[in-house]
């Protein structure tokens, strides 16, 4: 066999064994990433399917009165305005009172829900 195709074909399995050793390197990171937990940002919440992946949307979504979390996770154990708008729905009962009445210094709601966590006493 001649010298120069000797070494053509060794250059040929060296440019393959670096290709090859970098194909690798690239195809282990991104299964890594495929296959790592994510974790969402403070800013976010995390939705977890049911085959276990999670899912991060914006923490804003969650209690919005729409479910957008595959398992409803977003929306589970939001207290939800049973009142129509502008009203206030009162802890305790199926009251709803208007909503300009809340901290007003009156108790409205039979529970006293109403004025609970004002800021201040209206006088």
């Amino acid at each position: 066999m001649c010298a120069w195709k000797i070494t053509v074909q060794m250059k040929v399995a060296a440019v393959f064994m670096v290709f090859s050793s970098w194909c690798l390197t690239v195809c282990l990171h991104m299964l890594c990433l495929l296959t790592a937990p994510m974790q969402c940002a403070n800013d976010e919440f995390e939705c977890v399917d049911h085959l276990n992946n999670t899912m991060c949307i914006p923490l804003s979504w969650q209690c919005d009165g729409s479910a957008d979390c595959d398992d409803q996770s977003d929306e589970a154990g939001c207290h939800v305005n049973r009142c129509g708008a502008n009203h206030f729905a009162c802890v305790a009962g199926d009251e709803c009172i208007h909503e300009a009445w809340i901290c007003d210094g009156d108790f409205d709601c039979d529970d006293g829900s109403d004025e609970r966590n004002c800021k201040s006493p209206i006088t």
